[in-house]
């Protein structure tokens, strides 16, 4: 459901950018 991709876009930004946690903050957002 659009949950589930909700969660997977989320881990996959988290792993994207884990080293920025601004721009995790701003995708946060989003």
């Amino acid at each position: 459901s659009g949950d589930e991709a909700d969660e997977a876009v989320r881990i996959f930004l988290e792993t994207l950018f884990s080293e920025s946690p601004r721009h995790t903050r701003r995708l946060a957002k989003f």
